[in-house]
């Protein structure tokens, strides 16, 4: 599409690139596509409810064809994408659509033996012969999850795509508003303990938001708040150009950003207290474990932050050994309500995944397979969830696929990390590109990433600190702080999932895709 006159283009955080490519029209709704599902999936229970989040699901899909139609060779939905991301995208997909193949009973013999077994009982019981079936115990509930993840992949990359293309301002300031609210929510749960949520659940004087559990809630703020600290922290413009600027103008400018400094990290601080208030052992464990990792990563220097850190491990640790270790082992066995069974389901989810080591039971399927394996309820009661996202996705994918998603996951991470690690070395720059000239000033488009990656609008010089973070190289330290926030608030959100459900609230599957996207921007 040929440039419009009058609109200018930016690249990802800001910095203009040229003369304009797309109109103010396609930018509006691709906005709009994108904020309606960050926005109202955390405020209707996480989006836990089928037909909320397929509605939004809908809606994106409906907003994506918009776009397409208006804009075909738009930037913003056909840009290229790499390789990696298209493998990736065609190995998360390709197996549940697997799943949902009518096979011949030789086949399911071969592949999933006891998903025959159960089939010929059935058959048996009804008097009919034993036909064509899928590894899905029902296809239906695994083709509405695969539509879910289809949608999942889609928002990542238009959500990659737009960042890339516009200023973000728009998005983190849309992360704010979703946080602080749940956050004050909680808050208000806490200080009026008959406060509920919504109208599906009492209050029970424990921070929970607009998620029905607690754990999901402090799930959901353990991943946001490291991004939106790093987005607090991080300076809007280098501070060597506004010290050279000393007009009246340029100082208002400087009171007016440290301001705004301050209002962000006031949200942030009152998200991390809703957190604590959620009571979630394993939410404020991955809380902490973000906080290392943050600062780690990002290599911050500050010695408030390093003893911050220190003591709230030295806390946990003089806790466990005065409480004893064994109960609170005990302790973390307990499930909400007071029932007594994390590690039983476990080994009941352990038999499930044995039988169907291969294939699994089909996606989104765990809830009712394990009703044929469930040992110690009574009659009237039934395991919804594995209480751990890892267990449950062996469960319905196999083991082959499930461990293939895992390692993906955590070597995403590990990359990224790794990544964010050089640039702040600028280990990862060319040494033509360390210093351009007599100043060591480095320019936007030499950045790694190219044009989409700089936020800055001006040369970055090179040695820069900014608020205690070392960033050797000319590494752009607002960018990198953002993404060292991604990294570890994904960081919390892969621990969590360890002894909880979290990959199975919509509103968390959602903001963990943001987080993939802020990782590799």
């Amino acid at each position: 599409m040929p440039p419009r006159p009058g609109v200018r283009s930016y690249d990802h955080f800001g910095a203009i690139k040229g003369p304009g490519v797309r109109p103010l029209g396609g930018i509006f709704l691709t906005r709009v596509t994108i904020a309606l599902p960050v926005l109202f999936l955390p405020f209707f229970l996480g989006g836990a409810r089928p037909w909320f989040w397929s509605m939004f699901a809908a809606l994106f899909m409906i907003g994506t064809a918009v776009l397409l139609w208006m804009e075909p060779e738009s930037p913003s939905l056909m840009r290229e994408i790499p390789m990696k991301w298209q493998a990736a995208g065609v190995f998360i997909l390709a197996f549940p659509v697997l799943q949902l193949i009518p096979l011949p009973p030789s086949a399911l013999a071969v592949l999933a033996p006891h998903r025959l077994l159960w089939l010929q009982r059935a058959a048996e019981a009804a008097g009919s012969p034993q036909g064509w079936a899928a590894i899905s115990y029902l296809p239906v509930m695994t083709l509405f999850s695969l539509f879910w993840w289809v949608f999942l992949v889609l928002f990542g990359i238009l959500l990659r795509n737009a960042l890339r293309e516009g200023s973000p301002e728009w998005f983190f300031r849309l992360l704010f508003l979703v946080a602080a609210s749940e956050a004050l929510y909680g808050i208000l749960q806490v200080l009026v303990p008959s406060l509920g949520v919504l109208w599906e659940a009492a209050g029970t004087g424990d921070a929970r938001g607009t998620f029905v559990n607690r754990n999901h809630f402090a799930a959901f703020l353990g991943m946001i708040w490291p991004v939106l600290l790093g987005y607090a922290l991080s300076p809007e413009e280098p501070p060597s150009r506004l010290s050279r600027q000393r007009s009246y103008d340029a100082r208002e400018r400087n009171a007016q950003a440290r301001q705004k400094r301050l209002f962000f990290s006031f949200l942030v601080g009152m998200v991390l207290f809703a957190l604590v208030f959620s009571e979630s052992r394993g939410g404020i464990l991955s809380a902490l474990i973000a906080l290392t990792a943050f600062t780690i990563i990002g290599r911050i220097r500050r010695p408030g932050m390093l003893a911050f850190v220190v003591v709230c491990w030295g806390v946990m640790i003089a806790y466990g050994s005065i409480v004893g270790f064994g109960n609170i082992i005990a302790r973390f066995d307990v499930l909400e309500g007071g029932a007594v069974g994390r590690f039983k389901i476990w080994a009941d989810s352990c038999r499930l995944i044995r039988d169907h080591f291969l294939t699994g039971t089909g996606l989104d399927t765990f809830a009712h397979a394990i009703r044929l394996y469930q040992s110690h309820l009574l009659d009237d009661q039934e395991i919804v969830h594995a209480h751990s996202d890892y267990l449950e996705l062996a469960g319905e994918l196999g083991v082959p696929v499930a461990a293939g998603l895992t390692v993906l996951a955590w070597g995403y991470w590990v990359l990224a990390a790794r990544r964010a690690w050089k640039l702040d070395a600028g280990e990862n720059l060319p040494d033509r590109r360390r210093s351009s000239g007599p100043s060591g000033t480095l320019s936007l488009s030499e950045v790694p990433g190219g044009s989409g990656s700089a936020i800055h609008r001006s040369p970055i010089p090179a040695g820069l600190r900014a608020d205690g973070i070392r960033c050797e190289g000319g590494g752009d330290p607002r960018r990198r702080l953002i993404a060292v926030g991604a990294l570890a608030g994904s960081l919390a959100f892969l621990c969590h999932s360890v002894v909880e459900f979290n990959w199975q609230i919509p509103a968390n599957q959602l903001y963990f895709v943001v987080l993939i996207v802020l990782m590799s921007l």
